[in-house]
Formats: C-alpha cells, sequence, structure tokens
C-alpha cells in the first residue's frame, strides 16, 4: 500500500487506454452530484506513513521505521497522536479486528505482527505469525464447518513478494503467564508469476495485485481449497507494477504504479478483461472506492491524492487533484478521506457540495 511540489498546469491531459478501444484523452472533468474534498484536519506521523486502518474514532498508521502510530479523528479538524508502539520490523501494511481491539501489520522484511489496542495509550506485544516478506495483510470472518461447525472462523490473508499469497485460519488463546495470544495456522500458500504486494477478499474471491506480474485472482469460496484461477500465470498482466487492488461490484481497480490506474471487469473470473487505463505521470501506490462505487481516491506519490469519477468504469475521469509531497496510501470512510503521506503525515478531507 507505500517531497515535491505538483507543477500546477492550466490543463492536464492525461492518455487512457480500454482493451480494445482507441486511445483517447480524458480532462479533469466534474462528476453528476458536483461534490469535492477540502482539507479539515491534517497531524504529522513522527515516522514515514506507509499504510493506515480505520476504526471508530482512531486510526492505526504504519509508520514504518518508528512502527505503528495511533491517531485520534474524533475531532476530524484536530486529530491528535494517541501513542506509538515499536514494531518487531517495519510496518508496510496493516489492517485490524475491531472486535478483538488486534492490530494485524505486515512487516514488509519479515513476519505479520500481532498487537492489542485494547488500550490505545499503549499497544502491546500479542504473538507473531510467520511469513517471510508481508507486504499487505487483510482480515476476514467467514463460516467455514470445516474449521468450526457453530461460530464464523477468522481468516488472515498476506500477500507476501516472496512467498506471494498466504492463507492463515486464526486461533485465539493464552499463553502460559495468561497473556492473551492469537495464532496462525497456515492453510495455504500459492506461488504467482509476480511478487504479492496488495491483496483484497470480496464475495469468495481473493484479488491479489501481483507486483510486475498484474492481477491474479484465486477462489477462495472453499476455504479448505483455495485455488489460483488460471494457475502460475493466471489473472491479467497490466504491464505495470501493481501496488494496490480494491474490487467493488466486479470491478477491480489496481494501483498499477507509472502505469497509473488500471480499471478491470472481473465478471468472469477465468477471463478479466481491461476496461480502462489512465496515466497518472507519476506512480499511483494506493487506492481506496467510496461506498457507492463511483469514486476512486488514489495515493499517487509525489503528485498527491487524485480523485476519479469510476460512475463509468470504461470511462474514468479526474475531478479533483489534492498536493501532497509524497502520498503513500489513503482509505475512505463516509464523507471523509484520509491520506498518509510519508513527509505531512496523515491529512484528512471531507465531502462537500460545490
Amino acid at each position: 500500500m507505500r517531497r515535491y511540489n505538483l507543477f500546477f498546469l492550466t490543463i492536464l491531459v492525461l492518455s487512457i487506454s480500454t482493451g480494445c478501444a482507441e486511445r483517447k484523452n480524458i480532462l479533469d472533468g466534474g462528476n453528476e452530484d458536483n461534490t469535492s474534498y477540502t482539507l479539515v484536519g491534517q497531524v504529522q506521523t513522527p515516522g514515514f506513513g506507509q499504510d493506515l486502518a480505520i476504526t471508530d474514532t482512531l486510526i492505526v498508521v504504519a509508520d514504518d521505521e518508528t512502527g505503528l502510530t495511533v491517531i485520534s479523528v474524533k475531532d476530524k479538524s484536530a486529530p491528535f497522536i494517541v501513542s506509538s508502539h515499536r514494531t518487531t520490523l517495519f510496518p508496510f501494511g496493516v489492517d485490524l479486528i475491531p472486535s478483538e481491539r488486534i492490530i494485524l501489520t505486515a512487516e514488509g522484511s519479515g513476519d505479520v505482527g500481532v498487537y492489542s489496542y485494547q488500550n490505545p495509550d499503549t499497544l502491546s506485544d500479542i504473538s507473531t505469525i510467520y511469513a517471510q516478506s508481508a507486504q499487505d495483510v487483510i482480515f476476514a470472518r467467514q463460516f467455514v464447518p470445516a474449521y468450526n461447525d457453530t461460530a464464523e472462523s477468522m481468516f488472515l490473508f498476506v500477500a507476501d513478494s516472496r512467498r506471494d499469497f498466504l492463507g492463515y485460519e486464526l486461533l485465539s488463546g493464552v499463553d502460559s503467564e495468561g497473556n492473551p495470544r492469537l495464532n496462525g495456522i497456515e492453510i495455504k500458500e500459492i506461488h504467482s508469476a509476480g511478487t504479492g504486494q496488495g491483496i483484497d477478499f470480496v464475495d469468495g474471491y481473493i484479488y491479489l495485485a501481483s507486483g510486475d506480474w498484474g492481477l491474479h485472482i484465486l477462489d477462495a469460496r472453499d476455504l479448505t481449497d483455495i485455488t489460483a484461477i488460471g494457475g502460475e500465470f493466471g489473472g491479467i498482466d497490466t504491464n505495470g507494477y501493481s501496488y494496490s487492488v480494491k474490487v467493488h461490484d466486479n470491478i477491480a481497480y489496481l494501483a498499477n504504479g507509472q502505469k497509473g490506474l488500471q480499471v478491470i471487469d472481473v465478471s468472469d473470473k477465468n477471463n478479466p478483461i481491461l476496461l480502462a487505463s489512465v496515466d497518472t505521470r507519476s506512480a499511483m501506490v494506493d487506492l481506496a472506492v467510496s461506498d457507492d462505487g463511483n469514486l476512486v481516491f488514489a495515493a499517487i506519490t509525489v503528485d498527491g491524492l487524485y480523485i476519479f469519477d469510476v460512475s463509468n468504469p470504461a470511462d474514468p475521469k479526474i475531478i479533483q487533484r489534492y498536493n501532497t509531497p509524497n502520498a503513500r496510501a489513503v482509505d475512505t470512510d463516509g464523507d471523509y478521506v484520509y491520506v498518509i503521506d510519508r513527509y505531512d503525515g496523515l491529512i484528512i478531507l471531507q465531502k462537500e457540495l460545490r
């Protein structure tokens, strides 16, 4: 998910190509509901932010060499740091188990770290789940009778740059001193043609942003037998470097590095089709999709935040840009967009009618 000023041009023309359509140019344009996003709050983080996860009134930042930074966003106009916690290795990706108040971190050159935020003022180490070079993590609850025939089981899916995809069943317990633990039992490892960088899990399918290969799709409807659709070279080669993927209504949005935004129809999992490609000049490294699926928010390294209207996925349009020195991650929650910038920390934008 990972200081320069953006030179503002009167008109920025970007190229867009579709799977079988002619190349065409698009200009910044308005969206139908005529909305924009404006700055409402900001706080500097102690490290170089790489990713974030949102829960109720808190944001947890994977803050590179600093570890984890917990930020209160109860007042969006005045966010403040609650605590920082040194992790075993530098965290790249982060997800949460809100019901358990647990943080899961992909610790780049190694494993998945597990931490408790029962007391956000003082995070505590719980356990470590073995990986090899974890880049991104996503948590899921699923009812799988083979694992538990009376309740939902907990699962962790990992994008790993050396082992590509790793799946775990998560089991709660305590250690010999009565301290809580969360153990990961590996249930699947899948190697692909690329290197696992980002991951999403939607309606029984796992979508893997696979570095220099592109997009891989895994069938996880049966979590006792996760399979790569099309095998090692399945999915779609996007001719870029895929860092992050989000899926909404059978449309996959891929942050494809220097190749920008890739929009892919994944209705047929065996035959994903590239609908559109938008060159963003600088590397796109992360993205998020609005709840209604009409907007994509993209972190574009030295160019900051780009907002796309994707109400027509085959014809995405840039409708707004917000300059930050080095955007690395983005997420959205309702009317708010949260950007993690390597130098400017957490930036909060709010939707407003023009």
